[in-house]
């Protein structure tokens, strides 16, 4: 019955743009040229709307984060955010000339296509898709699982399913639907091929971290000076697939054993309070069944901390040069010995390490650069 009232839905979606279009048609072109839309995840809507100089639309509320968007149907009630959604893809969308895609929903609620006919529609209009993935949107656990260079490791596969309310078999089939969705109708993608393996033949891109330029002025080089007692910060958006029952076993057996150090874990708060943590942590452990940095590990760097990650460029070859020399390079059965060995090293060693990582991000994870970078992209679409 539940599956009957979708495509219902679906269905009735796709009667009110037809309908729409000609009732309010799109005559007038935006002063931008692009249009970023989707829910936001690590500040990544609102960063690179704000790089390329594009609008934005924000499909959902995410109390971590307070930023301006052009568009927010998130923050109308049910019913008229169905009917919002349905008019900007009808009558907004249409104005500009490219539109970016991050994550896997549309403006269509219930798509059981993938995207197709939303992406066909505005295909029909001329503009270009570009599709921005970023993890779990796109990652297929089944093939995650079968990459040879990942046998008998745990990964985000191994663990991510038992969270997730749905049913795995579905969730794969929407995963290819996306991906041919992607392939078919996409002028350009950006998505790792290792650590986000999907069905998605087509030639991806690395997407660069984007943190605002004044970020890196900020260094925190201070909390080096004179450290008494070493803080040590974890972070995680999701603790189980993150990796935070192993980092609590590791910090319980260092304290068992007498070493002294504060160990402060956040979940579940706000942005500002993260950073605040961020200002005065000397070691920051991200996620341990990852092959690339997250948002909050450039964060980490950015703000002179030594990260401990299992990214890893051997494993993830699309991420950039001195990736590896950047972070210390920690697969989850390495924990605790490399949170021993950082707590072990002489605090002028430790900075060493801080300062390697904040060259690496901010070369890497700038806004300056990423616009650079970004706009070369979109210039060739």
């Amino acid at each position: 019955m539940k599956e009957i009232l979708k495509k219902l839905l679906f269905n009735l979606q796709k009667k009110l743009v037809v309908g729409l279009q000609y009732a309010f048609p799109a005559s007038t072109f935006s002063d931008s040229k692009g249009l970023v839309l989707g829910v936001e995840t690590a500040s990544i809507l609102k960063n690179m709307s704000e790089i390329l100089g594009h609008d934005s639309v924000n499909l959902s509320e995410n109390y971590f984060y307070d930023f301006p968007y052009t568009f927010e149907p998130s923050k109308k009630n049910r019913l008229a955010g169905f009917f919002y959604r349905c008019y900007i893809l009808a009558c907004v969308v249409p104005r500009y000339s490219t539109v970016t895609y991050i994550g896997n929903d549309g403006l269509i609620n219930f798509p059981d296509d993938g995207r197709c006919w939303e992406f066909d529609f505005l295909k029909s209009k001329g503009l270009k898709i570009v599709c921005v993935y970023t993890g779990t949107d796109i990652r297929s656990f089944d093939k995650m699982l079968s990459l040879p260079q990942l046998k008998n490791m745990d990964t985000v596969a191994t663990y991510h399913p038992y969270i997730l309310r749905c049913s795995l078999d579905t969730r794969e089939k929407n995963i290819k639907k996306l991906s041919v969705a992607s392939d078919r109708f996409s002028d350009l993608i950006f998505n790792y091929p290792v650590d986000q393996i999907s069905y998605m033949q087509s030639d991806a891109h690395y997407l660069p971290y984007m943190l605002p330029d004044e970020f890196f002025e900020l260094s925190e080089e201070h909390k080096w000076l004179n450290v008494e007692k070493l803080v040590v910060l974890h972070c995680p958006s999701s603790p189980i697939p993150k990796g935070t029952q192993i980092v609590r076993a590791a910090i319980k057996k260092l304290q068992t054993i007498g070493y002294e150090f504060e160990y402060v874990e956040l979940i579940g708060v706000t942005h500002d309070k993260v950073l605040s943590e961020l200002a005065r942590a000397h070691i920051v452990l991200n996620e341990f069944y990852a092959f690339v940095p997250g948002v909050f590990g450039i964060e980490a760097m950015a703000t002179n901390s030594v990260l401990l990650t299992s990214a890893d460029k051997n494993i993830e070859p699309m991420l950039p040069e001195g990736a590896n020399e950047a972070w210390v390079v920690t697969p989850y059965w390495e924990v605790f010995d490399n949170l021993k060995n950082a707590l072990d090293s002489p605090v002028e060693q430790l900075q060493e390490q801080a300062e390697r990582g904040y060259r690496w991000s901010k070369l890497h994870g700038s806004h300056s650069q990423a616009k650079r970078y970004l706009e070369s992209k979109y210039e060739q679409i």
